[in-house]
This record gives structure tokens, sequence and C-alpha cells, in this order.
């Protein structure tokens, strides 16, 4: 049995507006190797989600490039 790798949250801040801001994959990797997509795993597309930390409610969601620079990285 082999556990299933989902979408991941590959990193997350506060932002100055006090909204939680998470980079996350958009297509996990398991779902790449089942439709044996193998051709440039690390380029995997990512987006932000922005969450209102009052609510917890999806405020907004965008894609970015995947060589943008985020979070200070």
């Amino acid at each position: 049995m082999q556990a299933k790798m989902e979408v991941v949250t590959k990193d997350a801040e506060i932002g100055p507006d006090g909204n939680l801001y998470l980079l996350t994959f958009t297509e996990s990797v398991m779902r790449r190797l089942e439709r044996k997509d193998l051709k440039n795993l690390s380029a995997m597309g990512i987006k932000i989600d922005i969450i209102d930390t009052k609510t917890h409610k999806l405020i907004r969601s965008f894609d970015i490039d995947v060589n943008t620079e985020c979070f200070g990285n």
C-alpha cells in the first residue's frame, strides 16, 4: 500500500494586512506520475492562496510563474 501525495503547501506567511498567504503546488507529484507526465517534475505549477485569518475564508487565489520569488526566497 502506498500513501498518495496530495497538494502541498510549500511556504506560508502572515502579510502586513494580517491575511495568511500560502504558496502551494497546484498539482501533486503523484497525480503527474499517475498520468505518466514525467517531463520536468521540478517545474510544477504554484499558486498563492490568500486566507482571511479572522473568518478562515479564501479571499483570493492566483497562479504564479514557477520562477517567481516569493516570501523572501
